[in-house]
């Protein structure tokens, strides 16, 4: 045999074993082809349901921001009420306690209130008198 016979023959073997290659690897595609088709189809739903949601969340952060700023602008009104009663308040206080200040300056009445008639009775210099002599006859 000569040298190109045998070139010829390894060629034709090279060749028949990669027509058995390519008709095995033929057969699998065929077998994973709805495999793949149904890899594919879930791959595009999910694709799909994450597009969705996506969106749904752009629209709750709008909603959300919104709601934010509404809250926010309120708050802020509260706090300018609230310092507003603060301050009246503490004008108020201040108005009070000089207030008090000033009746306890005023004398107090010398007497004081029966208890049981609600009158105010006139202290005179005799009660003590009476107050001492009460307490001799104890």
């Amino acid at each position: 045999m000569t040298f190109s016979i045998i070139m010829d023959l390894i060629a034709v073997a090279i060749l028949i074993a990669t027509l058995i290659y390519v008709f095995v690897l033929n057969q699998q595609l065929k077998k994973n082809r709805h495999q793949l088709e149904t890899f594919i189809e879930n791959f595009s739903s999910s694709l799909n349901r994450a597009e969705l949601t996506i969106k749904e969340l752009k629209e709750l952060k709008d909603t959300v921001l919104k709601r934010l700023i509404e809250q926010r602008h309120k708050a802020s009104v509260l706090k300018d009420e609230l310092a507003f009663l603060l301050d009246r308040g503490e004008s108020i206080a201040q108005q009070l306690e000089k207030e008090i200040r000033e009746a306890r300056k005023i004398k107090k009445p010398s007497g004081f209130y029966d208890s049981q008639s609600t009158t105010f009775v006139e202290k005179t210099e005799e009660e003590p008198a009476l107050v001492r002599s009460l307490k001799k006859i104890r």
